[in-house]
């Protein structure tokens, strides 16, 4: 998804008695007043304070993204990360909340030796790692799964601005397959 225009409308509350009424709620059938004033709820906004707001709303959306990881990445992972959402800009961070992936068998399964888990990682921070990505990359049919948050990202994870999101694998890169990886990632794009 990503902003094409003004997607938000910011409405101004606006109430005739500025007191809180239930109309359809009394035993009499009639409206019930509750003498509440509701006149220091209402937020007035100027148009150049609604434009702010929509923005901080936009910035803050969850986006989603699908990145599909070739053969040639994966037999190379070791040696080269592959780039799942860039660099965000400046004062800017990406903070991941979901990955699922999905192997796609083609007709070769890989052969892993020594291949310890499969990363997402931010910089040279880790967030979700899966230590059983051996036994679904080596799968002979398509497999789904979800990557769970890193052990240290469970407590307290030091993150970067301006940094890029990639996988890679830990340990001896897989060997000898042709199937494909796809990502479905859930993030956020937040302004310090």
């Amino acid at each position: 998804m990503s902003y094409t225009g003004k997607h938000y409308n910011i409405a101004k509350s606006v109430y005739a008695n500025k007191k809180t009424t239930y109309p359809n709620y009394s035993p009499i059938g009639g409206p019930i007043d509750i003498g509440l004033d509701i006149t220091q709820h209402i937020i007035d906004v100027a148009d150049s304070e609604a434009t702010t707001i929509a923005q901080d709303l936009i910035d803050e959306q969850i986006l989603s993204t699908q990145v599909t990881v070739t053969s040639a990445q994966i037999l190379d992972w070791k040696n080269t990360p592959v780039t799942l959402i860039a660099a965000p800009g400046s004062g800017k961070i990406i903070d991941v909340l979901s990955v699922m992936a999905k192997l796609t068998f083609n007709s070769i399964a890989y052969t892993i030796v020594g291949l310890t888990a499969l990363e997402i990682n931010q910089g040279t921070a880790v967030l979700y790692s899966n230590a059983a990505a051996s036994s679904i990359i080596s799968s002979g049919s398509t497999k789904y799964w979800k990557l769970a948050p890193a052990p240290a990202a469970a407590a307290a994870t030091n993150v970067n601005a301006n940094t890029a999101i990639t996988s890679a694998c830990t340990g001896a890169a897989p060997a000898a397959g042709n199937s494909t990886i796809t990502f479905d990632i859930q993030y956020r794009i937040l302004t310090l």
